[in-house]
């Protein structure tokens, strides 16, 4: 194996930040998109991944994420050909709300809507 091959191909996409200092982050880890949580300290709360299907050479992307009044993140990026238990023919374009502990509460793709608890 080259140097490096078999390494996690992690990136960090976007960030916002709230009042109090919360840091909320968005990226990809081993094409799988995801969202984590760091408090005012740089202490991770929590993270949440877009579980797809990697090895079928696709790759998903949580390229944005905003926090609104209520506390609830929105993000947006690329998901791959498929998530969980239901499949697409192509790499969608997708945008998501989550509650502040980062659970699922929609994710819509261009052309079909992912039932919450079709993410892990």
């Amino acid at each position: 194996a080259k140097p490096g091959e078999n390494a996690a191909r992690s990136r960090l996409e976007d960030l916002a930040v709230d009042r109090c200092g919360t840091v909320y982050a968005s990226g990809s880890l081993n094409r799988s998109a995801w969202i984590a949580n760091y408090d005012c300290t740089g202490k991770q709360q929590w993270a949440r991944s877009f579980n797809e299907a990697p090895n079928e050479g696709t790759i998903s992307v949580a390229q944005g994420i905003a926090i609104d009044q209520r506390g609830e993140l929105v993000t947006s990026g690329i998901i791959g050909k498929r998530i969980v238990n239901q499949s697409f023919p192509n790499q969608s374009s997708f945008l998501g709300r989550f509650d502040a502990q980062g659970n699922p509460i929609w994710l819509k793709t261009l052309s079909n809507d992912i039932a919450p608890d079709s993410l892990e």
